[in-house]
């Protein structure tokens, strides 16, 4: 059985901590033993760890002078554990992994990177300094795991270069995530929704990232076309307390048809409901809301930032960053060419490439290869290959290079 130690920032319900506990929720227990530890102590996802018999801890850290204190913590609880892979999950926690795993008995260490093409108006001081010595330290695990394309070119870009990196994008449960058409009912009657009303719909955290501006200006243009459309908004303080985003909407005049319902526990049974599912990012990797939206057929309309379009693959439609009119021309047309993207294709284009279980393989795969490459067992049809001294030549588990 091969030991694994993940070491993450925080537990809180976020993209790159919910795609963590879904893998080591769904990977198999009889070949691997999972370990997790936050480097903060926010703990929110850490009952459905405990629930899932997974051991989960933090080092307590708050801010950064308790790096001090915290990290000798982690360096005792790795010595403790004694793992066969340590998987971090983030800047920061790459960072300090890789400090304490060097401390500990440099255990095969893999990075996992979610982020790509980040606004540096938008980053913190420390975020800025994490991503400046991530690159300086690139070449130090034995390899680094990105969940888009976009994010490994854009790091590459920025100077980071590796020893061996896979892709392995985000995986949702292709068997929750469904079209349901009496879901979709029952949520329209919810709140209030004519048979004949049209949903534009997003999902996601209250972020600058996500830009819920633009979206709101593009859904305040599409009324003017389509005057029965209603728009909800559910994601942590997407609610009536967000005074910068209800003030907008009225100030375009659409308060009364925006929906702001907050976080939500059953995403998977409101899905259904959107005729059109928008994603408005400024910024994103893999988007994981993009991801379940096309697993329920929904008409999909995204930005064109890291992997959307890959992801959308002409079952919807892509429209420029920090663009109203733009994401509401595509909003447009793929309502009234819905014939041409049919929600069939985009569920089968999740099925193809974006489930759960290819999510659990590709993690499996990396693990046993990092433990059979220290013993001097790598498998024949490993699935790295190591860069040149430039670090130019990277090839994923999919045989593409990317220069």
């Amino acid at each position: 059985m091969i030991k694994v130690l993940h070491v993450i920032n925080s537990l809180a319900v976020a993209g790159a901590e919910l795609m963590m506990v879904r893998l080591v929720e769904a990977m198999d227990r009889e070949r691997f033993e999972h370990r997790v530890v936050s480097l903060l102590d926010v703990e929110a996802l850490a009952p459905r760890l405990r629930s899932a018999g997974i051991r989960c801890e933090t080092v307590g850290m708050r801010g950064g002078a308790s790096v001090v204190s915290g990290l000798p913590r982690l360096i005792k609880l790795m010595r403790e554990v004694r793992p066969d892979v340590v998987q971090t999950w983030m800047y920061h926690s790459n960072l300090l992994g890789l400090l304490a795993n060097r401390c500990a008995g440099n255990a095969p260490l893999s990075w996992s990177i979610h982020a790509s093409e980040l606004d540096p108006s938008t980053c913190s001081s420390a975020l800025k300094v994490s991503i400046r010595l991530g690159a300086r330290l690139s070449s130090v695990p034995r390899a680094t795991v990105f969940n888009s394309y976009a994010a490994a070119k854009w790091h590459q870009r920025i100077g980071y270069r590796f020893r061996h990196w896979k892709f392995i994008p985000n995986g949702i449960a292709v068997d929750s995530y469904r079209p349901d058409a009496f879901a979709r009912e029952r949520f329209r009657n919810q709140i209030g929704l004519r048979p004949d009303a049209v949903l534009i719909g997003t999902v996601g955290r209250y972020d600058p990232l996500k830009d819920y501006p633009t979206f709101l200006r593009a859904f305040a243009q599409l009324h003017v076309v389509e005057p029965k459309a209603h728009a909800v908004m559910i994601g942590d303080q997407l609610d009536a307390d967000n005074r910068e985003l209800m003030q907008l909407a009225s100030t375009l005049g659409v308060a009364g048809k925006v929906h702001m319902l907050g976080a939500r526990a059953d995403i998977h049974s409101i899905l259904p409901g959107f005729d059109v599912f928008v994603l408005a990012s400024s910024s994103e990797a893999c988007p994981t809301a993009l991801i379940e939206a096309m697993a329920c057929g929904v008409l999909c309309v995204a930005t064109d930032v890291g992997d959307a379009a890959r992801i959308i693959a002409g079952t919807g439609k892509v429209a420029p960053p920090r663009d109203p009119a733009a994401l509401c021309a595509a909003c447009i047309e793929v309502l009234a060419k819905r014939s041409d993207f049919p929600g069939a294709a985009a569920r089968q284009r999740i099925l193809d490439s974006y489930s759960l279980g290819s999510m659990t393989t590709g993690f499996a795969d990396l693990f046993e290869d990092l433990v059979e490459r220290r013993a001097g067992l790598a498998h024949p049809h490993s699935t790295f290959s190591i860069a040149n001294q430039a670090g130019e030549t990277m090839v994923t588990s999919e045989p593409r290079e990317l220069r």
